[in-house]
Formats: structure tokens, sequence, C-alpha cells
């Protein structure tokens, strides 16, 4: 499990799931270079290797989508805009949504591309099936629906 705090050291840290608390001994992350911005820690891999995340300013806003990488203890930033990562099976693919929109970024050419537009609501905490044909997530409106959408 991670566990990112909104602090001014930027603290993320690692902790075994299942252990006790008086036998944790937490991992942290490293330090962002700009002391003044947080890595929020979102969705791991599927080996286990990095942590997609996004990047906040001082104020809270959002920054970006990145990738930590646990051997290197580097972040790789793949965008300047996006919140709630969540790795696709692949191990290569980001889903993450953004003002009312849902996008798909490859972690190694950082190339992005909008999946769903909608207009006149707000797409919030993106969601994919355990097969990764389904997207799912909740959208805010004046009526309260629930939507899918079958990935192809």
């Amino acid at each position: 499990m991670v566990y990112s705090i909104h602090t001014p050291k930027n603290a993320a840290y690692i902790f075994r799931v299942g252990q006790a608390w008086t036998e944790q001994t937490p991992v942290a992350l490293a330090a962002l270079s700009d002391t003044s911005q947080t890595f929020e820690s979102w969705s791991w891999s599927p080996d286990g290797k990095r942590l997609a995340g996004l990047r906040h300013f001082s104020d809270g806003s959002h920054a970006g989508i990145g990738v930590y990488d646990l051997e290197s203890k580097r972040y790789d930033w793949l965008t300047n805009f996006g919140e709630w990562p969540l790795w696709f099976e692949d191990g290569r693919r980001i889903l993450f949504a953004d003002h009312g929109k849902i996008f798909i970024v490859d972690s190694e050419s950082k190339k992005y591309h909008e999946v769903l537009p909608v207009a006149d609501g707000d797409i919030g905490s993106p969601g994919l099936s355990r097969d990764n044909r389904f997207i799912y997530f909740t959208f805010v409106a004046a009526e309260a629906d629930i939507w899918l959408l079958e990935w192809r």
C-alpha cells in the first residue's frame, strides 16, 4: 500500500498490508526536485515496479500525470494535466481523466489520446474492469446516471 500526504515535506510512503503497525518500516518515495510540489500515488503497475500518480502544486492544483520507478527512484512526467491515473494490464498504458474528458497515455512514448469527451458534465474517478474491456466513471450533472463504456 502506498500512502501519500499533501504536506510541505512532500511525503509518500509504502506500507505492507497485513503487517502490524509496530512491525512496519515505511519506505519513503524520493522527494521531488521542487519541494513545493507533491506526488500523489494512485495506481500500482501490474508488475509492481512502478506507481502512477499525479503531481500537485503547492496550492493543491494538479500539475500532471507521472510514473515513479521504485528501483531507480525516479519520476517520469507523462503529461502536464490530468488526475486519477490507472494502469492497464499491459503495464504500458495509463487511463486518466481531465476536465470532463478521459484519456489514455502511453508510458513509454508519452503520447496520449482522448478516449471519451463528455460535454456539460464533470467526469471523475475513472476505473477499469479487471479484463480492461470496460471503463467506468462518475459523471456529475443535473441528473444521477451511471455510464459504462465498452473498450474494444
